[in-house]
């Protein structure tokens, strides 16, 4: 490759009259440029400017044409007040633009499929699935690396949905963003600019005494003692679904949830008060605590206790006044609103509940009921 040089040479063409000399500039290309003048002064003017713009910008500066330098002035102009340079939008767009060109339906397969091997529970993994299909179906052609917060945050809103469903779905996203940016298939996680929405301690519905009672006292087997067990031991109803009798020992006194079958992966005893005992005696068994059908025998007993389901559950007389809503995670929700009331211990429920910290019970069920009502629910027992 040559080197970039210039010269002045005298001209002569009848076509065109009014040129006497010549600038040539030799590019380190091959390439020549010429330019006409009608004095010599002109040219060497020319010459010299061609040279300074050289040795200030390098040789690529004389392929800068009028239009390029309309178009950088335009621009220039435009980013002015954001204050960031033309070379850093660049920079920025060929950032994201060399990213993958997976979609949001690839990376939930690979993520679901990561979450398979470190064998998460079929209930979260069923969670994720819903959420992504749901998510995808949106953004349906959208490259994962295009995606920023204001397309998470708006879909979040649109969905109509209460708070805490808000921010479950948000921590959702920000576990599949997060697995994108580890693996280079985008950028950023545009999640994190997405801020958590507030929920109040009154949208955490709770039950009761009389209610626990009409809901316990017109079931029986393992749909009274799925009702006791959250109602006084505050278990998850997850893990109430994977638990044995043979993890339940009234001679010791507590409830053992192994990390298999936690949803913290946390092994933890929860102790068994009184008011549980008593309830539980009478139906111990062996194997699993909840048998078939479970499920629509459950809801039944919920319908007959007065409370109105929601979704797949709802039935048309749900829709009667008399029939009131079934708060989530009622039972669990009610242990611990009683239990802090009763007991005013947040660590010892935080243990109770597999909380690693104190900051939800203050945050959920702190004055939520008086200590004289924790008495009368934690005094339930079988006639």
């Amino acid at each position: 490759m040559s080197k970039f040089r210039v010269s002045v040479r005298p001209y002569k063409c009848s076509a065109r009259p009014n040129a006497k000399w010549v600038l040539n500039v030799w590019h380190p290309t091959g390439k020549r440029e010429r330019s006409y003048f009608e004095t010599k002064e002109a040219a060497q003017a020319a010459e010299q400017i061609k040279s300074v713009e050289v040795q200030r910008l390098g040789w690529k500066a004389l392929q800068i044409d009028d239009c390029l330098r309309l178009e950088a002035l335009d621009a220039k102009e435009k980013l002015a007040p954001y204050g960031v340079s033309i070379t850093a939008v660049v920079a920025e767009y060929i950032r994201r633009r060399g990213s993958s060109s997976i979609t949001v339906d690839q990376i939930a397969e690979q993520f679901l499929a990561s979450r398979e091997k470190l064998e998460r529970s079929e209930k979260h993994l069923s969670s994720l699935r819903r959420l992504f299909n749901r998510f995808g179906a949106s953004f349906p052609s959208e490259r994962l690396a295009d995606l920023t917060s204001d397309h998470v945050e708006g879909w979040l809103h649109d969905l109509k949905v209460g708070p805490v469903t808000v921010n479950t779905y948000r921590s959702l996203l920000n576990s599949l963003f997060e697995f994108g940016v580890r693996k280079k298939l985008c950028p950023e996680n545009p999640v994190k600019a997405v801020e958590r929405m507030t929920v109040k301690a009154d949208e955490v519905g709770i039950l009761t005494p009389a209610q626990i009672w009409n809901l316990l006292e017109i079931s029986d087997g393992d749909v009274r003692a799925t009702f006791a067990l959250g109602a006084f031991a505050g278990i998850r109803p997850e893990e109430i679904v994977r638990l044995t009798w043979e993890e339940v020992s009234l001679e010791r006194g507590h409830i053992t949830i192994t990390a298999a079958k936690s949803k913290t992966a946390q092994h933890r005893y929860v102790k068994i008060l009184p008011c549980l005992e008593a309830w539980l005696r009478p139906l111990i068994d062996s194997g699993s605590i909840q048998g078939d059908n479970f499920r629509r025998r459950y809801d039944e007993a919920r319908r007959l206790a007065g409370f109105a389901l929601r979704g797949n559950q709802r039935r048309r007389h749900d829709e009667d006044e008399s029939f009131v809503p079934w708060p989530h995670d009622a039972l669990r929700h009610s242990f611990a609103s009683y239990h802090l009331a009763k007991f005013q211990s947040a660590p010892a429920l935080a243990l109770e509940l597999g909380h690693q910290s104190n900051a939800l019970i203050f945050s959920n069920y702190r004055r939520r009921v008086t200590e004289l009502e924790a008495t009368e629910y934690f005094n339930l027992v079988p006639r």
